[in-house]
């Protein structure tokens, strides 16, 4: 991909698939932004991506307190090159259902992480990003097409996710800004690790080559593509027959 002006800007920098797709976007801009929470995670992983690409890398540390996405938005805004910019959302968090069912501890992490703190990062920047242009790439899952009991909640939020950006879509038609859903099957990280090997699992590096193959042709990509007609098939079943079937 050739070099171009702007800032490429990774939220949830440290986890297995932003590490994957940082590597391929870093050329996108001549500034890459990364934020995570996890300080020295952050480190490594923006000292692994200088020392790869040999490009202005910078860490922007995720304050912990509430409100601290809004300030992360605004330390980003803060540092921002002329030019487009590029947005990768990679932020979210499964959670254990059967805890959420009785902790609302843990459903306010599954209701933040998948829904809230994207939402939060990109209204912060969406102005900006109006004016200069550029693309919004948030990761989703298939689990937000069709809810099924054992990740109610997280499934639930990843519907709300899709929702918001479609909506986005329509408020910024008039712009150059492009709005992408990335919809994921399940994929080797430490967020689907004990759950054994699930049908048509892929590994992070497999799903950042297919999102990024895809980044500037379509809006909504299903990783990997045979999910899209097997999501399609499983939201024409009614739900009568849908509560009946064993999840």
């Amino acid at each position: 991909m050739s070099e171009r002006e702007g800032t490429v800007v990774i939220v949830g920098a440290t986890s297995s698939i932003a590490r994957e797709l940082s590597r391929r976007m870093v050329w996108r801009g001549k500034r890459t932004l990364l934020a995570a929470r996890d300080a020295a995670e952050l480190s490594r992983c923006s000292a692994d991506l200088r020392i790869r690409s040999g490009r202005d890398v910078e860490e922007l540390e995720w304050p912990e307190e509430p409100g601290g996405s809004v300030e992360l938005a605004r330390r980003i805004i803060s540092r921002l090159r002329p030019g487009p910019i590029f947005l990768a959302m990679c932020v979210g968090y499964l959670g254990d259902q059967a805890l959420a069912d009785v902790d609302p501890a843990e459903r306010a992490r599954i209701r933040q992480a998948n829904l809230e703190i994207p939402v939060e990062v990109i209204e912060e920047l969406l102005p900006a990003m109006t004016k200069q242009g550029g693309s919004i790439l948030a990761l989703s899952s298939v689990a937000g097409d069709r809810v099924r009991p054992s990740n109610a909640l997280y499934g639930a939020a990843k519907a709300g996710l899709n929702a918001y950006l479609e909506a986005l879509r329509l408020r910024t038609r008039r712009s150059s800004l492009r709005i992408v859903t990335a919809k994921l099957g399940p994929v080797a990280t430490r967020m689907t690790f004990g759950m054994g090997r699930l049908p048509l699992m892929i590994s992070p590096s497999r799903a950042a080559e297919l999102i990024d193959k895809r980044l500037d042709r379509a809006e909504v990509i299903y990783v990997p593509s045979v999910w899209a007609p097997i999501m399609a098939a499983i939201r024409l079943i009614p739900e009568p027959i849908f509560r009946r079937m064993t999840f």
